[in-house]
């Protein structure tokens, strides 16, 4: 191999993309503090413990967040090309609770 494609390679390999994925279950609810299993019924909403809960993840994710902007825009800086904001996308089941809790 000559310079010029161990270059190339190394220069495509610095592009990759990483895509993380984060499953994340719902805050506590009233229902889990009593042991009862609530399955898809949509019966119990966070209890104050679920809603701490909630609030801390949310801190954890716009921290992370945050850090992968800026990362984002170190790597364009130090490549002197224009920066590709990462992105981040929220799902969550029509339950009150999961609902709350992406809501936190």
């Amino acid at each position: 191999l000559d310079g010029e494609d161990e270059d190339a390679r190394e220069s495509e390999r610095s592009e990759v993309q990483y895509i993380r994925y984060v499953l994340i279950r719902h805050g506590r609810t009233t229902w889990n503090s009593s042991d009862r299993a609530q399955g898809d019924l949509d019966c119990s909403e966070l209890n104050q413990d679920g809603i701490e809960q909630a609030q801390r993840l949310g801190h954890l994710f716009r921290r992370y967040a945050d850090r992968a902007h800026e990362d984002a825009l170190q790597r364009s800086a130090q490549k002197k090309t224009k920066s590709q904001q990462p992105s981040a996308e929220l799902y969550c089941s029509s339950l009150k609770r999961a609902k709350q809790t992406a809501e936190l």
